[in-house]
C-alpha cells in the first residue's frame, strides 16, 4: 500500500514560504520564521515504509515505533524557550494520524509525546516548552489497516513567551597564546551565563573571580576589566561590565555592575590590563567562582578551566595601535646598505609577509650618506637624483609586487583605511614623481587605492577609482623639501569623509582627481607613465584597514617625528602638534611655551614600536642631541636607554647663534657674564635618568674662530626668561659632571643630567660666555655698495660688537685675488648700533669685488660678507641752459640701462623726479610754479651717479 501525504506547516507570522519535496511528500515551511520561534529546517525521512500486515515503520527506527502500514515525515527545530502548540489534522479519509515531539535518542515509543486520534480528526500538543538551544524532533505519520489515500496537515500555534530565567553557567578559557606586555586588554578567561525565556528580562550584577594560577599577579597586573559581548562568543573590549583591582590568588575579587541578560548564552570577559613592568615569562590566569543573577547566587558548572597565557615581549607596532588591523609596516632602517632588490615588511612577517622587488639594475639604495640630513641617521632608499633619463625600460628604479593586496578600503561610505607615508623629496624634476602607487584593481573597474606623487612645488595623494575625478578624492599640499610624513584616513564618499594630513595638519586643498594604473603595489614609478619615475628619498609606510582615532593617528606622528627630526604642525592648537608615547603621555606639549615649537628633534626609546633613536639632529644641523658619542649612523651609537618609554625633546626659538643686544639685556645676575647666545632651546625630559649631550652650531656672527671653552656657561633656566631668576650657570669644573668642548664652530655641552634638568620636567637652555673675548665679537647688521658720483662707497652696520680691533677691505676683480686697500678701526667693545663707510676712488669700471674682515685683538680673524659692484662714469654729460627758465636738456652719449632723473632744492626736498630708458637726450620740465634759486640734479642707473648744480632764473 502507498500513502500520500501532504504536510503543511503554518506559522503565525507568514513572509515568505518554501517549498520542499522528500520523496512523494510536499512539506510547506516559513523560511523567515516567526518573529519568537527558531527557524524550523528539514532534516530527512520518509514519506512511506513498513509493510500491510504489522510492518514496523524504519523512518526513525531508534526513536519511533509503528504498527501496520503508514507514512511518515520529520523535521527540526531548536528550541528557544518559548511554549509551543502542535496540532494534527487528518483532513480526508478515517485513517489515524500520529505527532509526536522529542529530544535526543530514545528507545521506544514511552519517551515521545504524542497519541493516535482514533480517526479523522485532531491531536493537540499545548503548553509544550521548547528549552533554549535543545534541538527538537517532530514526527508526524498515519497508518491503516486499509489501502487509501488521505489528507495530512501540521501547524504550530503563535509561540508564547515565559519569563525569563537563569539556566546554567560555566567558564572558559579558549586563549592561551603569549600574552605581549604592550597589550591594552589581555584576555584571560570567558564565563557564559545561559537564560531562558523572554519575558521580564533579569541582571547580572556581580561575578566573583580569583587570580588564582598567575604568578605575580600584584606586580604584574593593574586592574580586572569585565567586558561583555552579548551573545556574541567573539571577544571585544566594547561594552565594560565593571572593573577591579587585583588580588593575590586565593583572594575572592568582586567585580560589580549591571548587566541587562539577552535569551540565551551571555557572554562574559574577564581581561587584564598589564603593567609597564611585568615580569616576562610569569603566568596569567584566572577562575570564576560565583555569578550573581537576578539576586541570586551560582556557581559554574565549570569554575576553574584548564590553561593559562605566559606574559611575552611585544611585537612592536607603529604607535603601539596593534596588529589586528595593521596590514603592511615597511621601513627603509630594516635594509643594508647597498641595492636594495626587495624591500619585505617589518609586519606582517613569515608567510604572510608582502615583498616588493626592483627587476634589475639601476638600483635604488639603502644608504645612510646622505642620510645623515635627509633621514636623521637612519638608513634611507635613495632613488637617484642624477639620473634624469626618464626611460622606464633600462633607467627605472622601482621597487613593485603584481600581486593584489587588500591593504585598506576606501571608496564607498562606510568603508575604513588609514596610511602614512615619510619621505623626503629634494628637488623637483618632471613634476610628476611618484612616491606611491597602490591599486587594487585596473582599468575602468572600481577598486580601492592610493597615488601617492609629487607636482613640482606642490604633492597630491588621491584615492580610489570609482570611474570618475572628483575632490572627495584627492588632497593637494605645497612641497616644504623636508622630510614629511603624509597621512590619511577614510573613504572618497563624501567631501568630508577623507581626512589627509602633512605631518599632522589637515589639508583641504581638493582639486579633482583619483586613483589609475595597474594592479599591485609600487614605490618609485607608476606602471604606464614615461614622466613618473621618483628622484628622492623613501624611509617609512604603514597600512591599517580601519579608520584610527585622532590619539592613534597622532602616536604615529610622533613615531616617525621623532624618528626622522619632522616638527609636527601645531596650527591648530590643543593637542595638535603634541608628541605622544605609545602610552600615550605627552612628550612635547607643543602649545607650552609655543614659541619654542621649531626644529623639534628628539631622542628616545620606546620598545613598543621598536622605536630605538639615540641620536637626531635638525635638518640645518645646528643642533644635535645624542647619547655617548656622535656616530655618522644612528645604529652604531654605542649608547644605552637605562628605560623603557623614555624621551629627550628639544625645540628652539629660532634666536640667531650669537649674541645680540636683545639677548645680552636677557641675562641672569651672578653669573658673571659678558654675553650669551640669542638661540634657546626648550628641552622636556619623560621617563629619562640617563646623561646626554648637545651640540650646538655657531655661525658667522658667533666668529666661531675666538671661542675659548673656559669662557663659556650653559645657562639652565626655569620658564625661558633669563634674566628674572632661576638660572643656574654651569661650567667645566663645577663638580655637576659637565664638559664643554669646542671644535671650530661646534659647542658640545657633554654630561648633561638630572643635576641639571629634572626628569619628567622641562626646562630652557642657552650659551653665555663670560669673557669679552668669547663668543661672538661683532654681529654685522648691513654691508652694501653703491656707485656715488666716479667712486664706490661701502656702507656696514653692527649691532654689538667684543674685542673688535679693526676691519679690513680686500678688493678682487676675479673673486680669486683679493688685495687689501682700507683699513677702518672698529669700536673694541660695544653693545651700541655703529655705522662704518668707505669710498673707493678709483673703480675699475668693471665688475669689482669687495670682501669685508674683522680682526679681534688677539688677531683671531672672521670675514663678515661679500659685495659686487660695477660703477661708470656716466661721461659727456651736457645740461642747458644753465640758469634754465621753464625746462632744460640732458644729453648723453652712454646711458644703456634706465636711469633716475631727480632734482633737489637747497632744503634736500626732492621737487622733481622721473625714470627714462635707454636715451641720448632727455628734457626735464620741473613745472613753471618751481621757485626760483639753486636746485641739485642726481642722474642714476644701475652701475653710475651723476650731481649737477643748476640754477632756475625765474
Amino acid at each position: 500500500m502507498k500513502l500520500f501525504s501532504t504536510l503543511i506547516l503554518r506559522f503565525a507570522l507568514v513572509t515568505k514560504a518554501t517549498v520542499v519535496t522528500i520523496g512523494l511528500t510536499t512539506l510547506f515551511f516559513n523560511a523567515e520564521a516567526n518573529t519568537c520561534a527558531s527557524a524550523i529546517s528539514v532534516a530527512c525521512g520518509t514519506n512511506e515504509t513498513g509493510s500491510t500486515t504489522g510492518g514496523t515503520n524504519t523512518a526513525l527506527a531508534t526513536c519511533v515505533t509503528t504498527t501496520g502500514s503508514g507514512g511518515m515525515m520529520w523535521y527540526t527545530f531548536t528550541g528557544d524557550g518559548y511554549n509551543w502548540t502542535f496540532e494534527t489534522v487528518a483532513t480526508t479519509g478515517q485513517y489515524d494520524t500520529k505527532i509526536w515531539v522529542f529530544s535526543g535518542s530514545c528507545g521506544s515509543l514511552t519517551c515521545v509525546t504524542g497519541n493516535d486520534d482514533g480517526g479523522a480528526g485532531t491531536l493537540s500538543l499545548v503548553n509544550f516548552t521548547a528549552t533554549l538551544g535543545t534541538t527538537y524532533y517532530v514526527v508526524v505519520g498515519g497508518y491503516s489497516a486499509n489501502e487509501g489515500n488521505y489528507d495530512l496537515s501540521i501547524s504550530s500555534s503563535p509561540c508564547n513567551p515565559v519569563a525569563m530565567s537563569y539556566t546554567s553557567s560555566t567558564t572558559t578559557q579558549t586563549n592561551t597564546s603569549n600574552a605581549e606586555i604592550c597589550a591594552t586588554s589581555t584576555e584571560i578567561i570567558g564565563v557564559e551565563v545561559v537564560t531562558s525565556g523572554s519575558l521580564s528580562p533579569i541582571n547580572i550584577t556581580q561575578l566573583r573571580v580569583r587570580t588564582t594560577g598567575s604568578t605575580n599577579p600584584t606586580s604584574d597586573i593593574t586592574s580586572i576589566d569585565i567586558y561583555y559581548t552579548g551573545t556574541s562568543a567573539t571577544f571585544a573590549t566594547n561594552t565594560l561590565f565593571g572593573s577591579a583591582a587585583p588580588a593575590v590568588g586565593g583572594t575572592n575579587i568582586h567585580v560589580g555592575g549591571t548587566q541587562t541578560l539577552a535569551t540565551g548564552t551571555n557572554y562574559f570577559w574577564v581581561v587584564y590590563n598589564l603593567a609597564p613592568g611585568a615580569t616576562l615569562g610569569n603566568s596569567l590566569d584566572a577562575l570564576c567562582n560565583r555569578v550573581t543573577v537576578g539576586g541570586s547566587n551560582h556557581t559554574p558548572s565549570v569554575t576553574t578551566p584548564a590553561g593559562s597565557r605566559t606574559i611575552a615581549a611585544c611585537t612592536p607596532t607603529p604607535g603601539n595601535v596593534g596588529k589586528t588591523n595593521l596590514t603592511a609596516w615597511f621601513r627603509a632602517s630594516d635594509l643594508a646598505n647597498g641595492n636594495v632588490t626587495s624591500w619585505t615588511t617589518a609586519y606582517p612577517t613569515g608567510g604572510s609577509a608582502i615583498t616588493v622587488t626592483e627587476a634589475g639594475a639601476p638600483y635604488p639604495v639603502a644608504t645612510n650618506t646622505p642620510g645623515g640630513g635627509v633621514s636623521n641617521y637612519n638608513t634611507t632608499i635613495y632613488f637617484d637624483t642624477t639620473n634624469l633619463v626618464e626611460n622606464i625600460s633600462s633607467n627605472l628604479r622601482a621597487l613593485e609586487t603584481t600581486a593584489s593586496l587588500n591593504l585598506l578600503d576606501n571608496m564607498y561610505a562606510g568603508n575604513e583605511g588609514t596610511f602614512f607615508g615619510n619621505y623626503y623629496f629634494p628637488t623637483y624634476f618632471d613634476g610628476n614623481d611618484h612616491m606611491m602607487c597602490y591599486n587594487e584593481g585596473s582599468g575602468a573597474a572600481y577598486f580601492d587605492g592610493i597615488q601617492f606623487r609629487n607636482l613640482g612645488a606642490s604633492g597630491r595623494f588621491a584615492i580610489g577609482h570609482l570611474g570618475s575625478i572628483t575632490g572627495n578624492a584627492n588632497r593637494d599640499w605645497s612641497e616644504n623639501h623636508m622630510p614629511t610624513t603624509i597621512s590619511y584616513r577614510g573613504n572618497r564618499s563624501t567631501s568630508a569623509s577623507m581626512n589627509q594630513y602633512e605631518n599632522s595638519l589637515l589639508n583641504t586643498t581638493n582639486p579633482n582627481s583619483q586613483c589609475s594604473g595597474s594592479v599591485g603595489l609600487r614605490f618609485g614609478y607608476k606602471v604606464g607613465s614615461n614622466t613618473s619615475q621618483y628622484k628622492g628619498f623613501l624611509n617609512e609606510f604603514i597600512f591599517f584597514n580601519r579608520n584610527l582615532t585622532d590619539n592613534e593617528m597622532l602616536r604615529i606622528d610622533s613615531y616617525l617625528a621623532v624618528k626622522y627630526a619632522i616638527t609636527l604642525d601645531n596650527t591648530g592648537g590643543g593637542t595638535q602638534g603634541d608628541y605622544l608615547a605609545t602610552t600615550s603621555a605627552t612628550i612635547w606639549d607643543a602649545d607650552a611655551s609655543s614659541a619654542y615649537h621649531n626644529n623639534v628633534i628628539g631622542i628616545g626609546r620606546d620598545d613598543n614600536e621598536n622605536l630605538l633613536q639615540k641620536q637626531s639632529h635638525t635638518f640645518d644641523d645646528t643642533t644635535r642631541v645624542y647619547l655617548n658619542t656622535l656616530t655618522t649612523t644612528n645604529a652604531a651609537n654605542t649608547g644605552a636607554f637605562s628605560a623603557d618609554v623614555s624621551y629627550v625633546m628639544v625645540g628652539s626659538n629660532t634666536g640667531k647663534m650669537c649674541a645680540t643686544l636683545a639677548s645680552i639685556a636677557e641675562m641672569p645676575a651672578g653669573c658673571g657674564l659678558y654675553s650669551r647666545l640669542e638661540r634657546e632651546w626648550k628641552v622636556t625630559k619623560t621617563n629619562f635618568a640617563d646623561n646626554f649631550n648637545l651640540d650646538v652650531k655657531l655661525n658667522a656672527c658667533g666668529v666661531p674662530g675666538s671661542v675659548n671653552v673656559n669662557h663659556l656657561r650653559l645657562l639652565v633656566d626655569d620658564d625661558g626668561d633669563f634674566s628674572n631668576g632661576g638660572t643656574t650657570c654651569y661650567y667645566n669644573g663645577d663638580g655637576t659632571g659637565i664638559t664643554i668642548s669646542y671644535s671650530n664652530p661646534v659647542i658640545t655641552i657633554s654630561g648633561i643630567g638630572t643635576t641639571h634638568l629634572a626628569n619628567n620636567g622641562t626646562g630652557f637652555i642657552t650659551v653665555g660666555s663670560t669673557n669679552e673675548l668669547t663668543p661672538l665679537p661683532v654681529e654685522l647688521v648691513t654691508y652694501n655698495a653703491q656707485c656715488n658720483e666716479g667712486t664706490t662707497a661701502l656702507t656696514w652696520s653692527t649691532a654689538t660688537e667684543t674685542n673688535n680691533n679693526y676691519f679690513t677691505i680686500e678688493k678682487s676683480t676675479d673673486e680669486l685675488t683679493f688685495v687689501p686697500v682700507a683699513t677702518i678701526a672698529g669700536n673694541g667693545n660695544s653693545t651700541a648700533l655703529h655705522q662704518y663707510r668707505w669710498e673707493d676712488h678709483s673703480p675699475t669700471g668693471a665688475t669689482t669685488y669687495y670682501l669685508l674682515k674683522q680682526t679681534d685683538f688677539n688677531g683671531a680673524t672672521e670675514v663678515l660678507g661679500m659685495q659686487a659692484i660695477q660703477c661708470q662714469q656716466l661721461g659727456n654729460i651736457s645740461i642747458f641752459p644753465n640758469p634754465f627758465d621753464g625746462s632744460f636738456t640732458i644729453h648723453t652719449n652712454n646711458i644703456t640701462t634706465p636711469m633716475e632723473i631727480e632734482l633737489y632744492d637747497a632744503t634736500g626736498r626732492k621737487v622733481h623726479h622721473t625714470r627714462v630708458a635707454e636715451k641720448q637726450q632727455v628734457q626735464v620740465s620741473p613745472g613753471d610754479d618751481l621757485p626760483p634759486g639753486a636746485y641739485f640734479l642726481y642722474l642714476t642707473t644701475q652701475h653710475q651717479r651723476h650731481t649737477e648744480k643748476l640754477i632756475k632764473a625765474k
